[in-house]
């Protein structure tokens, strides 16, 4: 076995690859470099243990290992110590595995809860809580202005990163990239025929009970991509998902566990099987991307115009991860987030039928439904949807952000250069002191009871200023057409065995909100209620 100075060597190392290495930057995106760095150490130690010290191979592997693990373990310790009693940090309570490793966080967020698990810190460590070595959690809406204005200098953290190589505007964390690529159009006539696809569906159901929450999901994900590609899932046709998309549904089921530690993310997508879903819908995306580029479809999509701007700058094959990216993006983001808000609004409209009524005599003014800027100006049908959004926005934690160069003073409280922020919108819009009776579904408090909104920093479902949601118009146009398609031609009430509290009760937080099932019942009212 090799000499004690051999151990006291491995310490050395440890202790200095933290402060000289491991303190200093970002280093989840090599993570599977330092997974395969570790396991090639270990025959890398054990040759050497046995050409110089033994010829015993069991007792050179077992040294080999012990110097490995005398090296893990100064490393950890280390970093452990660092960051309870030396960390710039510090100063901040919070749960003391949280100041150590977000691996506690993960552990605590295994249910994809990670609202609730952010909402109970808020309840014991009040507004400002360490909830990771170098994170604040800052439940206050000043804290969503600091991070999110116009003028805010915060960039985007580490967990954007993850999609990588593909770049899309959710992830772009260069400031300047970002902002070129932020135009959306509409696509009215696109989402209509879904949403007669839809309409059919329900129709031919006769009254039956519907798990909507799969119901909304094709929907969300046909006109997503139809916007991306130009062509349909077939999703609602079908009634069952694409394999592929199937596939990353059941990989963002993991990924809200594995949020809080993006390196084990890039780690795992390695080594897991589980996270093959995710691997293989990047493939299914890069191929129908590349499809889409030789063939424009007859009426012109998202992508449409993407694709030309980078043919007009002669960037086109540079742009493909761009275009890869922003496809991505709609698939996952853009369908989640429409498909979580309809289910939360329809489950609102069952627990508050008096809304539907005012919802359809709204609607019944209308000369079309497909007058879409008519029907997003309905101001009724427009309040529930920004109170469902408020109680459930479609991203109850948000994305981070880090603290640009001469920290930040938020709520009274200096926040240092460097720090991961986060400003958890499903508890800050359920504070009193941004909204009266906060835990309460009112939508009248965005119309005649203003008195109601106490700051509306505190309301910010979509986000604010250059990172905010580039698709927001898209959604609340398609979401608020649905929506008065429904009401017109259906009464909708929930199924007998379900009371509407699973899909509060069930709803998981992985990164865009995933509401438990809602089963509901579309009794077809009719020719004469529908034109009364």
């Amino acid at each position: 076995m090799l000499h004690s100075s051999a151990y006291i060597l491995a310490i050395a190392i440890g202790f200095l690859s933290h402060w000289t290495y491991f303190i200093h930057g970002e280093h989840h995106m090599q993570a599977p470099l330092y997974g395969c760095i570790l396991l090639a150490s270990i025959p890398i130690l054990y040759f050497l243990e046995l050409k110089l010290h033994t010829h015993v191979p069991s007792q050179a592997i077992k040294g080999g290992l012990q110097i490995m693990a005398a090296y893990l373990l100064a490393l950890f310790t280390s970093i452990t110590v660092y960051r309870l009693f030396f960390h710039h940090l510090r100063h901040f309570t919070g749960p003391v595995g949280a100041r150590v490793s977000k691996i506690w966080h993960t552990w605590y967020v295994r249910h994809s809860q990670n609202h609730l698990v952010l909402d109970r810190l808020y309840r014991e460590y009040g507004t400002f809580v360490r909830t990771g070595p170098e994170e604040i959690t800052i439940f206050d809406p000043e804290a969503l202005w600091a991070m999110n204005a116009p003028a805010s200098t915060c960039r985007r953290p580490d967990w954007y990163d993850l999609p990588a190589p593909l770049k899309s505007i959710a992830n772009i964390r260069d400031v300047a990239l970002h902002d070129q690529r932020r135009p959306v159009r509409n696509y009215e006539s696109r989402i209509t025929k879904s949403g007669e696809q839809l309409d059919e569906q329900l129709t031919a159901a006769n009254g039956k009970p519907l798990n909507m929450h799969d119901y909304f999901s094709f929907y969300t994900s046909d006109v997503m991509s139809v916007l991306a590609f130009g062509k349909s899932f077939n999703n609602l046709q079908k009634q069952s998902f694409h394999p592929s998309v199937q596939g990353v549904r059941d990989f963002m089921g993991v990924f809200g566990t594995l949020t809080p530690i993006p390196w084990f993310v890039r780690l795992g997508s390695v080594i897991l099987r589980r996270l093959n879903g995710w691997k293989s819908f990047i493939d299914f995306t890069k191929h129908h991307m590349n499809e889409r580029i030789m063939k424009e479809p007859p009426e012109p999509d998202v992508s449409s115009y993407l694709i030309a701007a980078s043919m007009e700058k002669g960037t086109l094959e540079e742009d493909r991860a761009l275009l890869e990216g922003d496809a991505l993006v709609l698939l996952i983001v853009g369908s989640d987030s429409m498909a979580t808000t309809l289910i939360n609004i329809v489950a609102n409209l069952c627990r508050y039928p008096v809304y539907q009524h005012k919802i359809r005599r709204e609607v019944a003014t209308l000369s079309s439904i497909s007058d879409f800027d008519a029907v997003l100006d309905l101001p009724i049908l427009g309040s529930v949807f920004k109170e469902t959004l408020r109680l459930w926005p479609p991203v109850p934690t948000g994305s981070g952000r880090i603290v640009p160069e001469g920290g930040l003073l938020i709520a009274g409280r200096y926040i240092p250069a460097g720090t991961k922020i986060f400003a958890p919108r499903y508890t800050i819009a359920r504070m009193e002191s941004c909204f009266e009776k906060a835990n309460e579904f009112i939508p009248e408090r965005w119309t005649i009871k203003p008195e109601m909104v106490k700051n509306r920093h505190g309301y910010s479902p979509w986000s604010i200023g250059r990172y905010s949601c580039v698709g927001q118009r898209l959604a609340m146009r398609n979401i608020s057409y649905i929506i008065a398609l429904l009401i017109s031609k259906y009464d909708i009430e929930f199924a007998p065995y379900d009371d509407g509290t699973r899909v509060i009760r069930d709803m998981q937080d992985n990164f865009t909100a995933n509401p438990g099932q809602l089963d509901l019942i579309f009794k077809l009212r009719s020719k004469e209620q529908i034109t009364a």
